[in-house]
């Protein structure tokens, strides 16, 4: 037989608190997003804000990805290509209008790029929505492009609390200078991987896998060599 070990998609939440660094936590979470279009099972697609300080740091973040750049891969100048294919593209887009018809607010982006060179392509823009709740299917499924739901909390076991509400669990995304805060969350969040004030960043020594419907086992490290081989017992008994 051979051995499984299956990683299979997230819907990580970023968590933003008033403490945080903005000059390092906008940036990282503009990358946990719109870096490879989104189209990253690591994303942090769910973008939670905390309510204090949710006007400044979302207008920075809407800034930031305004000014990301849309278009043939090959160019350096581009931060994002095209979605993989037609059908890819069409789903994307099918969840966006789904967040309007849900309540959401499109802030930027939320229609095909056409212009120019792009309209041979499957570009999309870098996208943000706000006014959802945790409960609405944006929020929840997994859509694997540059599309941010963005999502307000006031207090520590809230943003837990909505973190932990998702079927997913492969990996979160934490902003603090509370050291003591970012242990606790740590520790009750139900995600294979934990950031704190970083993205995608990873020692190939540390396990890798999701919990819930992200996966199940372990590889890394010494994590890997356990799953790829298999122990047997030897019982004997030696003559008297």
């Amino acid at each position: 037989h051979t051995p499984v070990s299956a990683e299979m998609g997230g819907k990580s939440a970023n968590i933003v608190f008033a403490d945080a660094d903005l000059d390092v936590a906008v940036p990282m979470s503009i990358r946990a997003i719109f870096g490879g279009n989104g189209q990253v099972c690591l994303s942090g697609s769910r973008l939670l804000v905390q309510n204090s300080i949710m006007g400044e740091f979302l207008d920075r973040f809407t800034e930031e990805a305004k000014k990301l750049t849309v278009g043939d891969p090959k160019d350096p100048a581009n931060f994002l290509g095209p979605l993989i294919e037609q059908k890819h593209l069409e789903k994307v887009h099918g969840y966006v209008e789904l967040a309007q018809e849900e309540g959401g607010k499109v802030v930027t982006g939320g229609s095909r790029l056409t212009d120019d060179a792009r309209a041979k392509g499957f570009y999309y823009p870098p996208t943000v929505i706000t006014g959802l709740t945790n409960d609405s299917r944006t929020a929840r499924e997994e859509i694997f492009g540059p599309v941010e739901t963005v999502l307000g909390f006031d207090t520590e076991d809230e943003a837990l609390r909505i973190a932990n509400d998702s079927p997913y669990g492969l990996a979160g995304i934490l902003f603090t200078d509370n050291l003591n805060r970012a242990h606790r969350m740590a520790a009750r969040w139900k995600a294979g991987t934990v950031w704190i004030n970083t993205f995608f960043e990873r020692d190939l020594r540390l396990p890798f896998g999701g919990e819930g419907s992200s996966g199940l086992g372990r590889e890394g490290g010494q994590y890997s060599r356990e799953f790829f081989t298999e122990p047997r017992a030897v019982t004997i008994r030696l003559r008297s």
